[in-house]
């Protein structure tokens, strides 16, 4: 993928040229990146439908929407063919907008000139505390996805990223040693590193409040999936006038207990977790600094994040 002007760009000429499906040789983190980008010419109420070729890393949403686990070359086959015979088979999921004040510094320790639509964004930071941050990249003032979140979701892809060219045994790989940590002393540093959680609070749209508190995880989502085959977000496709959202306050040993019930797509039990639904919800950590996972990106922001409906978009199955 080139530059996000280039991007736009194309956008721009797909809508001026009546274009109205698109596919998308690339991973979760790209399908987002497309998405965002055809909002702006399009706009909320007509966007193109979306073809997922799995193309990248990470397939997660392809998989919770039922894309066939084929090549890129092979599902661009089949999708033309459905376009050219008018009966691609379609699904219609919400997305998820992602927005945060955008940080006072960049990767130049240099005023990034977006506006903040947060009062109160923290003072300029050093160049070395920015680099300290690691591999992460700043939130700004929007994206879109449909599976995010903090606390124990960003560790693990956190240490999932560590390794070069990860897969999805890779992924298998930390889940099962940061599981084998609650018993065996020899795993326990992966388990304290991806069950370090998040501190902080939630505000609800509706006007419910999450108190501050140590939470392991903290999810929302609009597609059932959310890696490595588990589902807990089972009626996300159900509400399209919300989405669903997951506080997991059990310790690391009772989620490890109920994986069963998420890969059968059973919602947690309450003694590991609250749930819900709403149209907005507002983090607001409690140390200032929240890293995010946004379809499998991981994106540093200072100060309050803020998850909503964004437009729905018809997806390619």
């Amino acid at each position: 993928m080139g530059s996000q002007e280039e991007l736009d760009a194309a956008a721009q000429e797909f809508k001026e040229a009546g274009v109205d499906l698109v596919a998308v040789a690339g991973g979760d983190g790209t399908n987002g990146r497309v998405i965002g980008a055809l909002r702006g010419p399009y706009g909320d109420a007509s966007m193109p439908t979306i073809a997922f070729l799995r193309g990248g890393t990470m397939n997660t949403v392809a998989n919770g929407i039922g894309v066939a686990r084929r090549s890129p070359e092979a599902l661009l086959r089949r999708v033309v063919a459905a376009q050219s015979a008018g009966k691609v088979p379609i699904t219609v999921a919400r997305t998820l907008d992602v927005r945060a004040v955008k940080p006072a510094f960049d990767a130049e320790n240099e005023p990034s000139g977006q506006p903040s639509i947060f009062p109160g964004s923290l003072p300029n930071r050093s160049k070395a505390a920015a680099a300290a941050l690691g591999p992460r990249s700043p939130l700004g003032n929007g994206r879109l996805g449909f599976l995010a979140g903090t606390g124990a979701v960003y560790n693990f892809l956190r240490t999932y990223y560590r390794t070069e060219d990860p897969t999805a045994l890779t992924g298998a790989d930390v889940l099962v040693r940061s599981a084998l940590g609650t018993v065996f002393p020899r795993f326990a540093a992966t388990t304290h590193e991806v069950t370090a959680g998040w501190n902080g609070a939630v505000e609800f749209g509706e006007g419910e409040l999450w108190e501050s508190r140590r939470w392991l995880s903290v999810l929302v989502g609009t597609v059932p999936q959310i890696g490595l085959g588990f589902r807990p977000f089972p009626l996300a496709l159900a509400r399209r006038d919300r989405f669903h959202v997951i506080g997991i306050h059990g310790d690391a040993a009772a989620l490890v207990g109920a994986l069963p019930r998420i890969r059968l797509g059973l919602r947690f039990g309450p003694t590991v977790a609250c749930d819900g639904y709403t149209r907005e919800a507002i983090f607001r950590s409690d140390a200032h600094e929240t890293g995010f996972m946004l379809d499998g990106d991981l994106l540093d922001h200072d100060g309050p994040v803020t998850v909503m409906l964004g437009p729905e978009v018809p997806l390619a199955i």
